[in-house]
């Protein structure tokens, strides 16, 4: 995947999450931080050969947060 032009914040994120990505065998499609209205939002996405599946989301999800709040890599 080539990357995309990263903020700092989202390449922050970007280098903590692939390896749990790539241990979940999925593939860190891109990362997202955007303000939208007065809200932060980070976003991660994910995709793997045969598509992404709610569960794949759960399954995803639960690492990537108690990752994101041990290392807290976002100062908004």
């Amino acid at each position: 995947m080539k990357l995309k032009n990263f903020g700092a914040t989202e390449k922050r994120v970007y280098e903590l999450v692939k390896p749990i990505t790539d241990e979940l065998e999925y593939y860190l499609w891109d990362v997202s931080f955007v303000k939208e209205g007065a809200m932060w939002y980070l976003r991660v996405f994910i995709d793997r050969d045969e598509g992404i599946t709610i569960e794949d989301c759960e399954r995803a999800t639960e690492p990537i947060s108690a990752m994101l709040d041990d290392k807290d890599p976002i100062e908004q």
